[in-house]
């Protein structure tokens, strides 16, 4: 919506098309105009007003328009109050690079330094790199090897030598750009994480947008093995990956299970070679806490669950932004739903419709695809068991969410007709 006012097409009892314009509603239409936005929509409403026995004169009519107007107006706000709140907030997208010892993020301004001997490890300062000295030495001799080798390989292709750390960081900022791919990852590191995987993400360099990633999960029971046992798919796992994974989940102290996973970031060329890059990543455990809220919202109607789900707004998103999510969930709730007024700072009263509304906002804010199946449809019945994924609220309806089904048909649904289902992994919306 970028223009300068809103004009609302409204048909009437004897189909006279009267136009309003935003900005000149008269005095009686007490709705505040949201300063948010701007131009011309035009809204279609059949309003829902018996035809009177005898004819109206005009002051019927006009407190028949102001009643029109006021219900447009409030169903409308429910849908720019769920687009604002299904926009606002910081989306994760970033695979952090972070200190070896400390596990932390540069500072503001800074940037974290290498290893002078292999040029592998990162540290945010020389106290950082002489702490975690005794645990890095260990593996420092086999990653210097490991990164000369790499660096006469992008020589004998017509690379500079000293360019090749920028070769390895381009491979990681590639990944990070993706929006959803570090959540991803995340989560299914998070769910397997008692089996000490490596996360393994591949793509080839013709794909530019990083539509084409692939992610798998690989288990130490695949990953440890030596290559003359090694599934074919796993060749690309030298001695040196070997290494330094065994090192990092047996031997360093700084390597916590339940807070770090290891992955690897592959990039195919178009000569067939594989470029790789492993290393550890920290979890997010706000994100794995979301998945399991949504879980629970979608398989019943507990006010825990729901409450559980303000709480993690609460506390992801700054709290401008967390209250302005809440306010829209109560809004509809009541607008939509039959939920009665909900005070500031209480939680809603559960249904079926509401809690998969939730569960979606709730994924849509970490770039995770929404999964559903359509049930309980009567004028489109053919389309019940059809699964697909919600893409967003229809602009058209803000009782209703598009849903792009599985053979790339567009379809718009009550939040009551689909269920969420999970197609084993939590995966990254698509472009």
């Amino acid at each position: 919506i970028t223009c300068n006012s809103i004009i609302i097409c409204l048909w009437l009892l004897d189909d006279i098309c009267l136009w309003t314009t935003f900005i000149g509603v008269p005095h009686y239409a007490t709705h505040a105009r949201p300063k948010h936005l701007r131009g011309y929509v035009k809204v279609k409403c059949h309003a829902p007003i018996t035809a009177p026995s005898v004819p109206c004169d005009k002051g019927d009519r006009r407190r028949q328009s102001r009643r029109v107007v006021k219900n447009v107006l409030r169903v409308m706000d429910s849908f720019l109050d769920l687009s604002d709140a299904l926009n606002d907030g910081g989306k994760p997208n970033t695979v952090n690079q972070v200190c070896a010892n400390c596990r932390s993020l540069a500072a503001p301004g800074t940037k974290l330094r290498y290893c002078g001997r292999c040029n592998t490890a990162m540290y945010c300062s020389s106290k950082c790199g002489k702490a975690h000295w005794a645990v890095h030495k260990k593996l420092c001799e086999t990653a210097r090897k490991t990164h000369e080798r790499a660096a006469s390989m992008h020589a004998e292709k017509g690379g500079r030598k000293k360019d090749l750390q920028q070769a390895y960081r381009g491979i990681a900022q590639f990944f990070s750009s993706v929006p959803g791919f570090a959540c991803e990852v995340g989560l299914m590191a998070w769910k397997h994480r008692n089996k000490s995987p490596l996360i393994h993400a591949w793509t080839y360099e013709s794909d530019v947008d990083g539509s084409g990633i692939q992610v798998e999960m690989i288990p130490r029971t695949a990953w440890d093995k030596e290559p003359r046992l090694q599934d074919i798919n796993y060749s690309w796992i030298s001695g040196d990956h070997r290494e330094t994974l065994r090192h990092a989940f047996d031997a360093t102290t700084s390597f916590r299970p339940d807070e770090h996973f290891m992955i690897a970031l592959k990039i195919i060329g178009k000569d067939n070679v594989h470029r790789a890059s492993v290393g550890m990543d920290s979890f997010a455990v706000k994100h794995a806490r979301g998945v399991e809220i949504v879980d629970a919202l979608t398989a019943a109607t507990r006010p825990k669950d729901l409450a559980d789900a303000f709480a993690w707004f609460e506390s992801v998103f700054p709290a401008h932004d967390a209250q302005e999510q809440l306010k829209c969930i109560r809004s509809r709730s009541e607008r939509l739903y039959g939920g009665g007024f909900t005070p500031p700072g209480s939680v809603p009263v559960p249904t079926r419709e509401l809690n998969n509304e939730v569960a979606y906002m709730m994924t849509d804010s970490l770039l995770i695809a929404f999964n559903v199946q359509l049930l309980g449809l009567k004028g489109a019945a053919h389309l019940n068991g059809k699964e697909g994924v919600i893409c967003g609220p229809d602009p058209a309806n803000p009782a209703r969410w598009t849903t792009r089904l599985d053979d790339g048909k567009l379809v718009n649904v009550k939040a009551t007709n689909f269920v969420h289902v999970r197609r084993g992994e939590y995966t990254r919306k698509s472009p």
